[in-house]
């Protein structure tokens, strides 16, 4: 890992662990910081961007956090048109194959703070219907930095059934690119990994089952 991506990180663990950071200590924090992609992305959020543009200004556009180290050789379109509505992000392998990432806010400012915003996937099932409902996108990311959810077009058949099959934070995906450099790949492979554990499931679910029926046979010993 390179020093500017583990300032960046760095920097990041220091501020996902505050549920709020009063105003008057947002310099002294700044201060502390190595990275100017957190520092940039405070300071929007202190001069009053909207929080999910100033997520993305700091760490999405260009050649910042996500295009530089998770969304590499692949081709990043913002703001991207579907056929019913906009995503904040619409990303594209070499063989064209598509993910749609939808941002939320991190921090939100209150009147003489900052303050986390947990993202709870659960408030924004609509929204991924509605994506997953336009038939020709496979995964769908909702995240806040912090926290990345993977929903599939497979566990999203209706509204009343749309879950995420996987969530991870910003720190793990880092860890599994050690290995896998291609966000389709990890999304795939997760996928492949909690069928497995369906399947499992299930098998041992119908074993325990079959285990317990035989076990009620009484057997004529005369036979």
């Amino acid at each position: 890992m390179d020093e500017e991506l583990s300032n960046i990180l760095n920097d990041l663990k220091n501020i996902f662990e505050l549920e709020g950071i009063p105003l008057i200590e947002i310099e002294k924090l700044i201060k502390k910081l190595k990275s100017n992609e957190v520092k940039e992305y405070l300071n929007y959020i202190i001069e009053g961007s909207r929080p999910e543009v100033a997520l993305r200004e700091a760490f999405f556009t260009g050649k910042e956090l996500i295009p530089k180290y998770l969304l590499k050789n692949t081709k990043v379109i913002p703001e991207a048109e579907l056929a019913y509505g906009w995503i904040d992000y619409k990303i594209k392998d070499h063989l064209e194959r598509t993910i749609l990432l939808e941002l939320k806010s991190l921090f939100e400012r209150e009147k003489d703070k900052l303050k986390r915003k947990p993202l709870k996937w659960e408030d924004h099932k609509p929204q991924i219907w509605r994506y997953m409902n336009q038939g020709e996108y496979r995964f769908v990311i909702l995240s806040d930095l912090k926290k990345w959810l993977f929903f599939s077009s497979k566990d999203c058949i209706s509204l009343e059934k749309v879950h995420p099959f996987h969530e991870i934070d910003l720190f793990e995906i880092f860890k599994e690119f050690e290995t896998h450099d291609s966000i389709w790949s990890l999304l795939e492979r997760k996928e492949s990994q909690v069928e497995r554990e369906d399947l499992d499931k299930r098998f041992l679910k119908s074993l325990n089952k079959w285990v317990g029926v035989l076990a009620e046979v009484k057997y004529n010993s005369g036979v």
